[in-house]
């Protein structure tokens, strides 16, 4: 969470290099298009299928299929959720921040939640992963390392 009012969320995708020079990976190229994302919170069940997601893959590899996770639809914007995802934030992009042209620097991605997350939270459920940068990642109250995918 960025904001609570507007409630707005971030998240910064790294630049990746090909053979021809930096680029960005396509979550930020597809935010840039579209204006719009969604962010879907991950439980330890699939944290592997997560961290195989955030690969850095040719255009063409579709990275729900090469994980095995299913969509299902967005209520507000055009971009699908993790169907496995308990939580899926629906956003509106409100701003990006590039902080570099070179690996591994990156942009800061901030948008506005324009639809409620599914699911109703993790009330009463189990904790969840999220990536802590490199090569670790936090559950709610551990940090344990994970080799991601790059």
């Amino acid at each position: 969470m960025v904001s609570a009012k507007p409630p707005l969320l971030g998240f910064s995708p790294s630049l990746r290099q090909t053979d021809g020079g930096p680029a960005p990976k396509d979550t930020l190229r597809n935010v840039r298009d579209t204006g719009e994302f969604v962010v879907n919170v991950v439980t330890f069940k699939v944290a592997e299928a997560m961290n195989l997601t955030s690969g850095d893959y040719e255009i063409s590899i579709n990275e729900f299929e090469l994980a095995k996770l299913t969509t299902r639809p967005s209520q507000v914007v055009r971009p699908p959720q993790v169907a496995e995802s308990p939580v899926s934030f629906e956003c509106k992009l409100n701003r990006i921040i590039d902080f570099g042209s070179e690996p591994p620097s990156g942009s800061l991605v901030i948008g506005e939640i324009v639809g409620s997350p599914r699911g109703g939270g993790f009330k009463g459920t189990t904790t969840r992963p999220g990536l802590a940068g490199s090569d670790w990642t936090h559950g709610r109250r551990t940090v344990f390392p994970y080799h991601r995918t790059l």
